[in-house]
């Protein structure tokens, strides 16, 4: 599982994930808009081991997207925001 930025659109369930040269490489399982981002983000099922790979595109109801593979969580990696 890894995460999905995409700033050109909302990610919704089942859309697609592909490599930069169109191989289907996932799905999303969930996606939603985030304000604090300001960016479309998902969590993607993959079909294969990524590597270093960080760029993708996602097949959409409205057309083929850009997106950024990225790991998870999304923000505050070091943990510094207090939560309580």
């Amino acid at each position: 599982i890894r995460g999905i930025k995409c700033t050109s659109e909302k990610p919704i369930v089942n859309d697609v994930l592909q490599s930069l040269d169109g191989k289907v490489i996932g799905y999303v399982t969930a996606g939603a808009w985030s304000p604090f981002l300001e960016t479309g983000i998902a969590l993607v099922q993959l079909n294969c081991d990524l590597g270093n790979v960080s760029e993708g595109k996602l097949e959409t109801s409205t057309g083929v997207h850009e997106v950024e593979i990225c790991e998870l969580p999304f923000h505050d990696k070091e943990k510094s925001i207090p939560t309580g």
